[in-house]
């Protein structure tokens, strides 16, 4: 039993070691109080709907952001904008804050990650006491690797950003900022941005 949980830690770290997990986390590196927006470490530049100007604080430069979509009744760009795209989480005096609907600025989405494929490979190759395990690799423009659960809907060329979990640090997410999911029934339609949750991989 002790030798399994040594090859289990083993595999892991390996896994997982040379992955810089910090250059993907989402800090404020500038507020614009005038235009109710601030921009991200990433490049992205987001806005915070009108019907928050009044009550929402907008986070202090520094601080991280966490992100989770918002469900939208409309697939409408006035409608992305009014409701937001996403909802951004953070801690303020040690408080949880969250703004209710902030949304991208899209020229701020030129120069920032983008989807480039998804293959199924081999992420451990078969040993004495396990078999070989096979998962789908999300391949981004920055030539970072991420195994996820199932192949995303992306197309190459899409925009993304990865968000890691407001509640739980050990969790990744990446979400599409150029694509929608959509949910309809005959009472009703929703979208939201389209997205998976990932961890990273080196072979």
């Amino acid at each position: 039993m002790r030798l399994l949980s040594f090859l289990f830690v083993l595999v892991f770290s390996s896994i997982f070691a040379d992955v810089d997990l910090e250059k993907y986390r989402l800090y404020v590196t500038r507020v614009d109080p005038e235009f109710h927006c601030f921009e991200l470490s990433n490049n992205f530049i987001l806005n915070t709907g009108k019907r928050g100007w009044g009550s929402e604080k907008l986070p202090d430069e520094g601080t991280e952001i966490y992100l989770m979509p918002t469900v939208r009744s409309s697939r409408s760009q006035e409608e992305r904008i009014r409701d937001g795209e996403f909802y951004a989480f953070y801690y303020q005096d040690d408080k949880e804050v969250k703004l209710n609907a902030v949304w991208i600025s899209p020229e701020s989405k030129q120069d920032c990650l983008s989807y480039v494929s998804t293959q199924l490979e081999c992420t451990q190759p078969a040993g004495w006491f396990f078999s070989a395990v096979y998962e789908n690799v999300i391949e981004l423009s920055d030539g970072s690797r991420w195994i996820c659960n199932k192949a995303p809907n992306f197309n190459k060329g899409d925009h993304v950003v990865l968000s890691v979990s407001f509640s739980d640090s050990n969790k990744w997410f990446m979400y599409n900022v150029d694509k929608d999911f959509y949910f309809a029934t005959d009472k009703f339609s929703v979208a939201m941005n389209d997205g998976v949750r990932v961890q990273p991989y080196t072979p």
